[in-house]
């Protein structure tokens, strides 16, 4: 009868650490991706930062057309161009990274 008793209470308890083991799991999954999301915040800012200042320099930092070589026109524009390109592709790959996290988290929240 003694020995009954303590394995119901063990059984109890295993399963109680079960239950609380699975709820720090999520809690850690839901911390992760918030931790994500806002790091993908601050990585859209310095972005549009760059991508402005990449468009200023296309714009407004290009040399006088008569006063420097062709060639030199071309290769600052092909950078300037592949810089835009970057920082464009950096900004839909943050906002790709941020989609597909909350619908995951929402779902294991009411498992």
């Amino acid at each position: 009868m003694f020995d009954k008793e303590q394995y119901r209470e063990r059984a109890y308890f295993s399963q109680e650490m079960k239950v609380s083991k699975y709820e720090l799991y999520r809690e850690d999954i839901r911390d992760m991706t918030d931790l994500t999301v806002s790091k993908m915040d601050v990585y859209m800012v310095i972005n549009v930062l760059q991508l402005l200042f990449c468009v200023m320099l296309f714009t407004e930092g290009m040399p006088k057309p008569g006063k420097t070589p062709l060639w030199l026109h071309w290769i600052l524009a092909a950078s300037s161009a592949s810089g835009v390109l970057y920082f464009v592709l950096s900004r839909w790959e943050c906002i790709i990274a941020q989609q597909p996290l909350l619908p995951t988290v929402h779902s294991m929240e009411n498992q």
